[in-house]
């Protein structure tokens, strides 16, 4: 519109046919401006060379903002963040799940505590009835589960599962939250019992 209603080609005597004068002629060319192709007809309106200079510059925006997004998606995979504390993990709630041994001591510390974070834990733990081992190792592996447990239990399965395939595909949390209690039966009257509470 703007280079059919200049008067310059009436002034100066320039016959319009072609070039941008028809509509198909105009979505063309932004096309091939779209594709950095170029155009063979150029307006000799100023106002018309304007409105082309503005769409050039719009093409070198969106162009330059797709190579540059292309070229950073495949440079530089998307890297998800470590979960390595209770916090962060029922912060990650809505994307990762958890597993606490049904029936252990550790799940009845955890439904006992009066912190909120581990209540939080007991809550939002997800419920697997009779699951194995290998199926909890399989869903890990897919980044979407965390299993809780002892930490010598976790050391034994994650050796397990090197000496099977050969390669540390898991890690544990840097936060040790509970400490494990461990004692010793002895029979009532013991003569050993003084000496073991002492030492």
């Amino acid at each position: 519109y703007v280079h059919n209603f200049s008067p310059v080609y009436e002034y100066k005597g320039i016959p319009m046919r072609g070039g941008l004068s028809s509509i198909q002629n105009c979505v063309w060319y932004m096309y091939g401006a779209l594709l950095q192709q170029g155009g063979m007809h150029l307006p000799h309106a100023d106002s018309a060379r304007i409105v082309v200079g503005s769409w050039w510059l719009v093409v070198l925006v969106i162009a330059t903002t797709y190579c540059g997004n292309l070229v950073a998606f495949l440079t530089f995979p998307k890297i998800d963040i470590a979960i390595t504390t209770v916090e962060e993990l029922v912060a990650h709630r809505d994307t990762v799940s958890w597993t606490v041994r049904e029936g252990s001591f550790l799940e009845n510390k955890l439904e006992n505590s009066s912190a909120p974070r581990y209540q939080m834990l007991y809550k939002q733990r997800s419920r697997r009835r009779n699951t194995s081992i290998d199926s909890l190792i399989e869903s890990i592996e897919e980044g979407k589960h965390v299993y809780v447990d002892w930490k010598m239990r976790l050391q034994f399965i994650m050796k397990r599962r090197f000496l099977k395939t050969g390669r540390c595909e898991f890690t544990l949390s840097t936060e040790d939250f509970f400490e494990e209690e461990l004692s010793l039966i002895l029979p009532q009257g013991s003569p050993y019992l003084p000496r073991i509470n002492g030492e």
